[in-house]
């Protein structure tokens, strides 16, 4: 089933599109807070401010808009307490702040097989977690770089903290933190260059957190339309990648899923990486003990 004729297909031709800095063609679902209420969605409204387009703008809470991508329904956001030219920066430690996001956004996009298949297209990653945590003794890892030198000097000599405090783009799961460390912040990052088998270091660290992440809106905002359930051994599925080509696919229950990041294709018998879900369950761990 398509979706061609929407509500939103046909609001998007009745605004005109906005703009703020570098960032041009701001239409559904974003909307500047200037623009009339009929334009966007409510859960997308960006301001303008110092001629940066602005995503959550609470004063202690937001993310800079790097680009907005409507061909495959991304967002390309920046952290602002991350400073180009500062190695040693890192975010604030505002899970919230994700919370926010994800609930408007995945980590995930769909891609287009190249060839005809029974699965019309794949979802992909569009992040790597960025997880910092300390302990009170020192760890050797080739994908763990260790972050205690960036403490700010008052903050370290204060006594407040003593131990060790380290950053990992490598997936890191609960049970992989030892008796006596904990997870200070995290972050995310869609920094293109990064090499899980290379070995990490504050200056890969810092290039990853300063790149920002994507995020895609294309599942929270086009897919209301296609029903969960059309039968006992079946599901609708909303493919797509944008606005101009939302489809309902009819999904059979042949399909078996293993575990949080792959699943088995119907009839493909083909493992095929699926949503990465560490983020969002590490980051609700983090919420329960807080």
């Amino acid at each position: 089933m398509h979706l061609s004729e929407t509500p939103f297909a046909e609001q998007n031709k009745q605004c005109v599109p906005s703009s703020c800095g570098h960032i041009h063609d701001i239409s559904y679902p974003f909307r500047l807070k200037s623009d009339p209420k009929h334009c966007g969605h409510e859960n997308y409204e960006l301001s303008c401010e110092g001629n940066h387009t602005i995503l959550d703008g609470d004063e202690s809470n937001y993310h800079i808009v790097q680009a907005i991508n409507y061909d495959n329904s991304t967002i390309h956001l920046v952290d602002p307490d991350i400073r180009e030219k500062v190695v040693c920066s890192l975010p604030k430690p505002l899970r919230s702040a994700y919370s926010s996001l994800l609930n408007r956004f995945t980590t995930w996009r769909r891609r287009y097989l190249p060839s005809p298949s029974h699965v019309r297209s794949v979802p992909i990653s569009l992040v790597e977690t960025i997880t910092v945590f300390s302990c009170p003794f020192p760890i050797n890892s080739p994908d763990i770089v260790e972050i205690t030198s960036c403490l700010n000097r008052s903050y370290a000599s204060s006594g407040l903290f003593r131990g060790h405090r380290y950053a990992t783009m490598a997936e890191l799961s609960p049970s992989d933190l030892k008796v006596g460390c904990s997870v200070d912040l995290m972050s995310m990052t869609s920094w293109h260059n990064y090499d899980a088998n290379a070995n990490s270091s504050i200056l890969s660290l810092h290039k990853a957190l300063a790149y920002g992440f994507e995020l895609s809106w294309f599942q929270n905002v086009y897919c209301d339309k296609c029903p969960r359930h059309t039968g006992r051994n079946s599901y609708q599925s909303c493919e797509g990648e944008n606005s101009r080509n939302v489809r309902c696919v009819e999904i059979s229950y042949g399909c078996d899923y293993y575990n949080f990041r792959f699943f088995k294709t119907p009839d493909c018998c083909k493992n095929i990486p699926y949503v990465m879900l560490e983020f969002k369950t590490l980051l609700a761990i983090l919420q329960c003990k807080s």
